[in-house]
């Protein structure tokens, strides 16, 4: 019995002292809300997996853990730093090692474009510079890179993979219902090549994202499309040369834009994080109205349960 109670009472001083841990992290994260500083720039730090939402996790995951980048994150600070008057401008961190597609940079771009109709300059910085993230880059003011950086500049492309002939030789008979000629997805495992109405979805997709692209460079940066498809045949390009084609418009390391922003006054720049940013209520900026609508988000692998986070699959819907 003594041996019972020793085991009950460690599990429940256990117990406590996780539960101070936890009130301890949320009261020290509740603390950490710094002041917002008049003349300051929001920086926006696209890298890495952009998701659409923060996904469920556990409540210590939640405390824990650096909360992901998201779509909505940048969405809603760009809309709100487009309207308050202490953030002078918003400087875009981009990098070419970020997950977003088209559909998510364009959604960014609009946002950027609230900040500027909303008088205020937008400044891309990056290190490492590719044909994806300058879609999202020619939407700002002004594009710098520091003089070690890279630009990889080539063309849109599509590939396929199949598995038939590795099933055949493994003994697998893949046994899977396909939906007319256009739905595509079982070519993988049930044909050896791309069909003809594959092709012409990937050829549609592909001339669609080019005229896209090529009128947005046309209209943010005066590139031609003769242009582009020049400079795209270079392909790797240093800053000095990335410069000279009309890719970008400044060589500057993070410090020296720091300077110009300050227009040479002798103080440190002001900046506000993505993620203390996020803090700020955007009913107290006008952004509230007599209604309200929901969005939910769908994000992940369809796994026909309860969205959250499978160990193995990741993020799941």
């Amino acid at each position: 019995m003594k041996a019972f109670f020793r085991s009950f009472f460690a599990s429940l001083l256990a117990l406590i002292v996780l539960i101070a841990v936890v009130l301890g992290v949320i009261a020290w994260r509740s603390s950490r809300k710094s002041r917002i500083h008049d003349h300051s720039y929001l920086v926006v730090d696209v890298y890495g997996q952009i998701l659409e939402y923060d996904p469920p996790a556990d409540v210590l995951g939640q405390l824990l853990e650096k909360k992901p980048l998201t779509l909505q994150n940048i969405i809603e600070n760009l809309e709100k730093a487009s309207v308050d008057k202490r953030i002078d401008g918003v400087i875009l961190k981009l990098s070419s090692s970020n997950s977003a597609g088209m559909g998510k940079l364009n959604e960014i771009r609009r946002a950027v474009r609230k900040v500027q109709e909303g008088g205020k300059k937008v400044y891309g910085f990056s290190d490492a510079m590719d044909r994806k993230t300058y879609y999202l880059a020619a939407a700002c003011d002004l594009i710098v890179m520091p003089p070690p950086s890279y630009f990889i500049f080539t063309g849109f492309l599509s590939t396929t993979e199949h598995y038939k002939e590795t099933l055949e030789k493994l003994g697998v008979e893949p046994n899977v219902h396909r939906i007319k000629d256009y739905k595509s997805a079982a070519e993988m495992v049930i044909r050896k090549d791309m069909s003809r109405e594959s092709r012409e979805n990937k050829t549609w997709l592909l001339d669609e994202f080019w005229t896209i692209f090529a009128e947005t460079l046309a209209q943010d940066r005066a590139l031609t499309e003769e242009k582009i498809e020049e400079l795209m045949n270079h392909a790797l390009f240093t800053a000095e040369e990335a410069r000279t084609g009309g890719l970008i418009d400044s060589i500057l390391y993070w410090d020296e834009l720091e300077v110009m922003l300050t227009e040479g006054r002798e103080e440190r720049i002001k900046t506000v994080s993505l993620a203390r940013y996020a803090q700020e209520d955007r009913k107290k900026m006008g952004f509230k109205g007599k209604k309200t609508v929901a969005v939910i988000h769908a994000q992940g692998t369809i796994a026909g349960r309860t969205s959250g986070v499978n160990p193995v699959f990741g993020v799941t819907m």
